[in-house]
């Protein structure tokens, strides 16, 4: 027996909680609706004493709650306890937890100090005559036997943050709990479901431990992402710095959400708490969310740290001037800017790619953007830059893709980058395509049309890159390249989330509908949701908001659905290529909506606000959902 179940052993030896028959006659009331909690190393004596191991003990009688300061074991978070049988006497007798053992003692915490006193509130054993002797014997010898335990401070501190609620443990099994077993509730969801008159009380704590969590992620992702400038690791640093910049500007988003919900009356007072519930939903998912995306990204900069790219030796050029680009890459109505240079990236090592990246990772989560990295592998193995599927199988029969991943930057007269793009051009032997994936702006310069460039330049690029391509090819086939031509661009548009997105779906709504752009609809091709899974768009939910697939094309089959349908067959091909099963999903959703909405029409995405109710009206889109953001969002405020 170890030290700590020594301590436990040694409690029941000199204190039993007899309540004699009250707990069956006041019907188990403190069992219906508080929280029973398990002291440190409490479990293991628990499962040695029963005989049990420790996993058995907590798959069948144990929950553990997550607050911010750290876990806590209680007894399993359902109606009834698991250990009582039907006269509410406990099961688990001699190893009862010692919170259940000594009720009614309650502790509260008082000027630094932890203070015990009987609980005369809740407990109607303390008033009935004839136990006036067993409350005694509580009051001396129980509060003895718990300070003899030697608990820690900081144990009774997080455990004061529930203790005092009544909880509704009926809504937790029916709306929360998921498993059964040995599952972690964090405590802010628990506070959803406080009943008896503690519901405000419990929301507003919810909140305020919501925003310590805030202010406990900040942190983390400050220290977990922090490097030291010196040599090759500078080339980390850089990359973290702007990921570490991203992370927190979602952060500051949250914080000033929650600052909001702590003052408003309407959402803490709310009786039956499903908007609270709600908010804490969104927001530990954003909390979740960037906790995965900053271990992520700590490990691949660890990596990135060890290796000596100053050694490497591709023979690559660093990157290449596109020059003047077409005016066919340009929609009709764009308004040329000249005080800008393009140039197509081709090594990973440059001051100039770490520059791009850290632009990309202020805009999206790096986790959305990891085809640079995929780029940086394929140098560190020797193939040419972003040459994936390259030549993959590609022969006469016309069923093979051929990729290339591209990565155009623009630079101001200071030769600082002030603007990237990254994706793809494509081709299968059916038509050749370019896809944009990412497009990035310094917020200085948002308001000058330079994600029309970008997208233009990536034009060229992947025009450039189908004329190489075809170099290598038998002379007939090469004419085939040639006649196909650059055909067309498929992107993807999404509108802004409630939530989720933030301000990050400021930075990028910012570039959609600018270059001529049709919606394919009613095809759709996928949704942002509050959880990503299989569920059919719903447009009376605000967190189900639809992305659109956008075709542009620059030749003669402009205006083509069939065409359209096509391109996006390709960019299908692509993402199930290089992706996993989600991007088969995603094609599978698209055809199947295709099949039973009818034949795909082209409608043209909205510039402004003004054309905003005509894009709602051929979309069928719930009008509320887009026009009260559409009008203050940065899309509309640097487009008229």
């Amino acid at each position: 027996m170890n030290k700590k179940s020594e301590i436990f052993a040694r409690y029941h030896d000199s204190f039993a909680g007899d309540t004699y028959d009250a707990c069956a006659r006041c019907g188990g009331k403190c069992e219906k609706f508080k929280i029973s909690t398990l002291m440190p190393g409490e479990k293991q004596f628990m499962a040695d004493k029963l005989g049990k191991t420790l996993a058995e003990l907590e798959e069948g009688y144990l929950s553990v709650i997550n607050t911010p300061y750290g876990n806590v074991d209680v007894l399993k978070m359902k109606t009834n306890c698991n250990f009582l049988d039907e006269e509410y006497r406990c099961t688990a007798f001699p190893a009862k937890p010692v919170l259940c053992d000594t009720y009614p003692v309650v502790f509260f915490i008082s000027k630094g100090k932890v203070r015990f006193e009987i609980d005369k509130v809740d407990c109607p054993m303390v008033h009935w005559p004839e136990y006036k002797m067993a409350v005694k014997d509580f009051e001396t010898n129980g509060i003895r036997a718990i300070k003899e335990l030697k608990v820690p401070f900081s144990w009774w501190k997080k455990v004061t943050l529930f203790d005092e609620f009544d909880v509704d443990y009926q809504k937790i099994e029916l709306e929360l709990a998921k498993t059964g077993g040995y599952e972690e509730f964090y405590l802010e969801e628990i506070f959803g479901y406080a009943c008896n008159g503690y519901e405000k009380r419990a929301r507003k704590r919810g909140i305020l431990l919501l925003i310590e969590r805030q202010r406990q992620a900040v942190l983390t992702t400050e220290t977990r992402l922090a490097f030291k400038d010196d040599g090759i690791k500078k080339a980390v640093s850089d990359l973290a710095r702007g990921i570490r910049s991203s992370l927190k500007s979602q952060l500051k988003d949250v914080r000033q959400i929650l600052e909001n919900a702590n003052v408003d009356e309407a959402l803490i007072s709310a009786g039956e708490g499903s908007e609270y519930r709600s908010l804490v939903k969104t927001v530990l998912h954003s909390f979740r969310r960037i906790q995965e995306e900053t271990e992520r990204v700590r490990k691949r900069l660890a990596e990135l740290q060890k290796r000596k790219d100053n050694k490497i030796k591709t023979g690559l050029v660093p990157s290449v001037l596109l020059g003047p680009i077409d005016d066919k890459f340009f929609s009709a109505n764009f308004k040329r800017v000249d005080d800008f240079q393009v140039y197509q990236l081709f090594d990973e090592r440059t001051q100039d790619f770490r520059n791009a990246y850290r632009l990309l990772a202020q805009t999206f989560f790096t986790d959305e953007i990891d085809t640079p990295i995929q780029y940086e592998k394929a140098l560190k193995q020797g193939r040419s830059p972003g040459s994936g599927s390259s030549r993959k199988g590609i022969g006469r029969t016309g069923k093979n893709l051929w990729a290339r991943w591209l990565m155009v930057i623009l630079k101001d007269t200071k030769n600082r980058v002030v603007g990237v793009a990254d994706g793809a051009v494509l081709y299968n032997f059916k038509i050749s395509t370019f896809y944009a994936s990412h497009i990035a702006v310094d917020p200085t310069l948002r308001s000058m049309n330079l994600g029309t460039v970008l997208t233009a330049a990536m034009a060229k690029a992947a025009d450039n890159e189908l004329s190489r391509f075809a170099e290598t090819l038998p002379s007939d086939l090469q004419q085939q390249i040639i006649k196909t031509g650059l055909l067309s661009e498929v992107g993807e548009v999404e509108f802004p989330e409630d939530l989720n997105a933030g301000s990050m779906s400021n930075r990028r709504l910012v570039f959609h509908g600018r270059l001529d752009r049709s919606v394919l609809w009613p095809a759709r091709y996928a949704q942002m949701d509050t959880d990503y899974q299989l569920k059919e768009f719903d447009p009376g939910k605000w967190n189900s908001v639809p992305m659109f697939l956008c075709y542009r094309a620059f030749a003669r089959e402009a205006g083509n659905p069939k065409s359209a349908l096509l391109a996006a067959d390709l960019l299908f091909d692509y993402f199930i290529f290089f992706s996993d099963s989600n991007a088969a999903w995603d094609k599978k959703y698209f055809t199947s909506h295709l099949k039973k909405d009818g034949d795909a029409k082209l409608i043209p995405m909205p510039k402004d606000y003004a054309e905003l109710q005509r894009f709602i009206n051929k979309t069928g889109l719930r009008k509320s959902l887009l026009t009260d953001l559409y009008k203050n969002h940065l899309y509309t405020k640097t487009n008229t």
